[in-house]
């Protein structure tokens, strides 16, 4: 179970039921003192302050416990290559971000006025999408969105394609990118307003052209975050405004 403060409720009681039916339990957080972290048998910490390296911090730690988890139970050559690469991490974060800062830029300001955005992806993407739609989005910009898959797009959501319809489409690597492939084609044959951001365009300094699909999903995040900056700096609405998260009892 996973909470960013150890505080969700939902989160919480489920770490506990999973405990009582005998479900083995790992609480992720930043606060290792949480409710979450009490209730679990086992606790993986990740740094979130100013300052602190992208190894130690939420994505590194993940990668760090994914990656080991699955060279103990299927060892691989290129798990021990993709941890000694990792320690790049913090430094292709850097140059991504500053490769696609005035694009991003460019976007809030040009989107600015959007009441609704759609964001669409698919394979190791589609969390991405979703992630934005949700909290960056609607939780944080009261931008109206859906994440839409783009293997699903042709089965009903591209009715609403229409030349002022906007679209965020990260497009993936692997095999899952003929499908964005043929959402995007279609939804810029249909609509002015559709942004692509290719993960085959990001930096991958010294990382093997066999890891990169590894990298590309931890990269995405933190280019996408400069969209929902640009949408936040053009638009005057602050990623951190809310109107009932952390202010009542829901």
């Amino acid at each position: 179970m996973r909470s960013h403060s150890g505080t969700t409720p939902e989160t919480v009681k489920s770490a506990s039921f999973a405990r009582e039916k005998g479900a083995l339990t790992v609480a992720i957080s930043m606060e290792t003192e949480s409710p979450l972290c009490k209730e679990a048998e086992f606790t993986v910490h990740y740094n979130y302050k100013d300052g602190s390296d992208a190894i130690d911090g939420e994505t590194g730690i993940y990668y760090t416990l994914i990656f080991e988890l699955m060279n103990i139970f299927s060892p691989d050559e290129k798990f021990q290559r993709f941890f000694g690469q990792l320690g790049n991490l913090q430094n292709l974060i850097d140059k991504n971000v500053e490769l696609f800062h005035k694009r991003a830029d460019e976007y809030g300001k040009k989107y600015k006025r959007e009441k609704l955005i759609y964001t669409m992806a698919s394979g190791a993407y589609i969390h991405h999408a979703y992630s934005f739609t949700s909290c960056l989005l609607m939780e944080m910009l009261w931008i109206n969105s859906n994440a839409i898959h783009s293997g699903e797009y042709f089965h009903g959501p591209f009715e609403i394609t229409d030349f002022d319809v906007p679209f965020l489409i990260v497009k993936g690597d692997g095999p899952s990118r003929p499908l964005d492939d043929r959402a995007i084609n279609f939804a810029e044959k249909f609509s002015e307003k559709v942004e692509v951001v290719d993960v085959e365009t990001f930096d991958y300094d010294g990382v093997d052209k066999d890891l990169k699909e590894y990298f590309g999903p931890a990269l995405a995040g933190f280019v996408l975050r400069l969209y929902a900056d640009g949408l936040a700096e053009h638009s005057g609405h602050p990623l951190s405004v809310r109107r009932y998260m952390w202010k009542m009892d829901y």
